[in-house]
């Protein structure tokens, strides 16, 4: 069982959006994928890797940094967090190339099945502070449809000079 906000940001909406989500109460990100069993802890959601924004990311109080349980992901040879059992928000990066933002989300599980297929929930006050972030990020957007925005994306495509993708 998890909680959603799907939006549309330019790279000011996502530093607006990271601001929102500081103003709560501190937070740590973390680079969705660490080279070692210890975490990429990094300064902002809006770094570049490559020359590249680096897309997916995840979001904790730094209280539970202790907590995480990284994976080792084979194939591409990297670690990383489970969304699913540790006390992470997921937060994929919108995208935009200049004509087309991409969607972007946050996202968090509250309760799962663990590995015995016992119904297990996570941490109230994790759970209370992710329905928190996702109330707060989503009254700083515009509503657009079914998803919302930021307010740099909502005037480039009142302007026509972007449009929405998937």
């Amino acid at each position: 069982m998890g909680q959603q906000l799907n939006f549309y940001l330019t790279d000011k909406d996502t530093e607006m959006v990271e601001g929102t989500i500081r103003a709560i109460e501190p937070v740590t990100i973390l680079h969705r994928r660490s080279p070692s069993p210890q975490p990429r802890i990094l300064d902002a959601l809006c770094c570049r890797e490559d020359g590249a924004h680096w897309p997916f990311f995840d979001l904790l109080r730094p209280r539970d940094l202790a907590s995480l349980s990284l994976r080792h992901v084979a194939g591409p040879d990297y670690w990383t967090t489970d969304v699913r059992r540790d006390p992470v928000l997921e937060f994929n990066r919108s995208s935009c190339d200049g004509k087309v933002i991409r969607r972007g989300r946050i996202y968090f599980v509250a309760a799962y099945f663990d590995g015995d297929g016992v119904w297990t929930h996570k941490d109230e006050d994790f759970v209370k502070w992710g329905q928190k972030v996702i109330r707060r990020v989503r009254g700083a957007l515009f509503r657009h449809g079914g998803v919302y925005i930021g307010p740099d994306a909502k005037e480039l495509l009142e302007r026509s000079q972007v449009s929405l993708g998937p």
